[in-house]
C-alpha cells in the first residue's frame, strides 16, 4: 500500500515527510499496531534513534516479561522457573 499526502498538507501541517513517517511510527508502536522493530523501519530510524524518539515525546517501552524471556532465549540464557 501506498500512502500519497500531497505536498500542500505537510506545508499546512508544518511538518516534513521524514518526521511524520517518526509520529506515525510512535503512534503505531504506543497503540501496539507495531513492534519496536517495525516501527523503527517504518520511521527509518535506527534502534537508538527510535528509543530517542519515543524518549521525547513520553512514549515508554512495550517491554513485557514475554519480551525479557525471548530476549534471554535469544543471548543463550535458559532462566530457572521459579518455585
Amino acid at each position: 500500500m501506498t500512502l500519497t499526502i500531497p505536498d500542500i498538507m505537510l506545508e499546512r501541517m508544518n511538518i516534513k515527510e521524514e518526521d511524520l513517517k517518526v509520529e506515525l511510527a510512535v503512534l503505531l508502536y504506543d497503540k501496539g499496531s507495531l513492534s519496536f522493530g517495525q516501527a523503527k523501519v517504518l520511521a527509518g530510524l535506527d534502534h537508538l534513534g527510535f528509543q530517542k524518539a519515543l524518549k521525547d515525546r513520553g512514549v515508554s517501552l512495550n517491554y513485557d516479561i514475554d519480551e525479557f524471556h525471548k530476549d534471554l532465549k535469544t543471548l543463550g540464557i535458559n532462566p530457572k522457573p521459579s518455585s
